[in-house]
């Protein structure tokens, strides 16, 4: 059986560098599609409807043409009119996929950068699955979302480092959502997706997939989350908060990156995986004060920002706590900084992370800008009014707590800017920088269980006298903590 896909759109950017070679064109060129590319003659128009992968894109990103069309096994080689995403096979889509990248020598991956720009990429699975292709701008990207399924973590690993080794740009590789992962290439400059296709032969299957330097109709920003995942943001504020038992604080632990964004890199450390060490730890202090805790993720997956809120919001928290360690390109900055919402950031260094962080988003490839919707209405501001003020005192609360147990601090440890996790206009949300993975000193920290579980406790207390407070207030009106 063979089944064959193809299109052909355009990419716009910047020009970027120069970028390194990769194995010869002429290793891939053989195995080009045989179908003959041709260029657009009319700007893009939604396809047909089918039962593939992608689902219809958030308000946020505007409407999304629809994958091609898949062609029969009996029908010759024709290409079909112009997409925007380029997905296949679609039968597969119910099976969920799951399946692991050959060996090496059993070409499992195979990449070609040619002299006119021309990027070749060919992956060997050992099973056919869902996939998806699509060329970004602003900054250009290539992302390729497979349904890989549930490999272990060692896997993961080691897949990660495959493919920074062969191909021939920076990347970002990881967990999507269910079983789809997300390969992220950043060429430097701008490519459309000329062609695609998965053959099958035998029990294997082999993705080729062509991308040349070009300007696309509609120069896309982002690519829509696959079928069955949750859209940012578009049920905040909606879900109904369960009843805990005796009125119990909950948290919400909000891990900060994950999957496919691994937020800062530096010394072998990510940033993704230093968050979700110490959310466990928070999570743990937390339940031996007798806590509820929920975590946004458990896992290295990624979670879209907005739907961040929306987990908290549906699981009845009182508070979010967002975790993060950040790198700095100076490597100066060192220690704890706690950061709240404001429309203006306090300061230059707040508005250097605020645009940090909104980066790893864009990367991602999804658009995550939909939140600012929640904070338009009436009854969204008064509830701004009396959260905001809740969320300094907590902050405040863990500053002066770390300061007592000798946890060192940056500089100016309150920072206030518009982070778009900290938007929720009804549940105190506070983002701790537990450190700076860019200076050697706090990476160390971050690196060691023990100092995590000590931040951990710190915290912990901080959220515990904070709710006592917060309490208080309320019994002299004050406002109604939600507990």
């Amino acid at each position: 059986m063979r089944a064959t896909m193809r299109t052909e759109r355009a990419v716009d950017g910047r020009e970027g560098g120069p970028v390194k070679a990769a194995l010869p064109a002429a290793a891939l060129a053989r195995e080009e599609p045989r179908a003959r590319e041709r260029e657009p003659s009319a700007p893009e128009s939604p396809a047909g409807a089918g039962s593939s992968p992608p689902a219809e894109a958030p308000a946020a990103e505007g409407a999304s043409p629809k994958p091609a069309a898949m062609l029969p096994a009996s029908a010759p080689p024709v290409s079909p009119p112009a997409a925007r995403v380029l997905t296949g096979p679609p039968s597969l889509a119910a099976e969920g996929g799951g399946a692991r990248l050959l060996p090496e020598g059993e070409g499992g991956l195979q990449a070609a950068l040619g002299p006119d720009g021309t990027f070749r990429l060919a992956l060997g699975l050992e099973s056919p699955v869902p996939w998806r292709a699509d060329a970004l701008v602003a900054p250009p990207r290539l992302v390729i979302d497979l349904a890989l399924g549930e490999p272990a973590l060692s896997e993961t690993r080691a897949l990660r480092r495959r493919f920074a080794a062969r191909l021939p740009w920076r990347l970002r590789f990881g967990r999507l959502a269910g079983p789809w992962w997300r390969l992220v290439l950043l060429p430097g400059r701008p490519y459309r997706l000329a062609s695609g296709e998965m053959r099958t032969e035998g029990g294997a299957a082999r993705l080729r997939l062509v991308f040349r330097p070009g300007v696309p109709p509609g120069r896309p920003t982002a690519l829509a989350l696959p079928a069955g995942v949750p859209s940012a943001g578009k049920s905040a504020g909606k879900e109904a908060r369960p009843p805990r038992p005796g009125g119990r604080l909950k948290v919400a632990v909000d891990p900060g990156h994950g999957g496919v964004d691994p937020g800062a890199e530096h010394g072998g450390l990510r940033e993704a995986d230093v968050t979700l060490a110490l959310a466990r730890s928070l999570a743990e202090a937390l339940r031996r004060r007798d806590v509820d805790v929920v975590l946004t993720r458990n896992d290295d997956s990624f979670v879209p920002l907005e739907r961040r809120m929306s987990i908290a919001r549906a699981a009845g928290a009182d508070v979010l706590v967002s975790l993060h360690a950040d790198a700095l390109a100076s490597g100066q900055a060192r220690g704890v900084s706690i950061h709240t919402f404001s429309a203006e950031a306090s300061d230059e260094a707040a508005k250097a992370l605020i645009a940090r962080h909104a980066r790893d988003d864009i990367l991602s490839g999804l658009d995550l800008q939909g939140v600012d919707d929640t904070l338009t209405s009436v009854l969204a501001d008064l509830a701004m009014r009396e959260t905001l003020p809740r969320s300094e005192a907590l902050a405040d609360r863990m500053v002066a707590e770390l300061a007592r147990d000798g946890i060192r601090l940056l500089g100016r440890p309150r920072i206030r800017g518009a982070y778009a996790v900290l938007k929720s206009p009804d549940i105190p949300s506070v983002l701790v920088e537990a450190g700076f993975l860019s200076n050697a000193a706090d990476r160390a920290a971050l690196a060691d269980p023990a100092w995590r579980r000590r931040l951990a406790e710190t915290l912990a207390r901080a959220l515990a006298r904070w709710a006592l407070d917060d309490a208080g207030r309320a019994a002299f009106g004050g406002g109604v903590p939600r507990r």
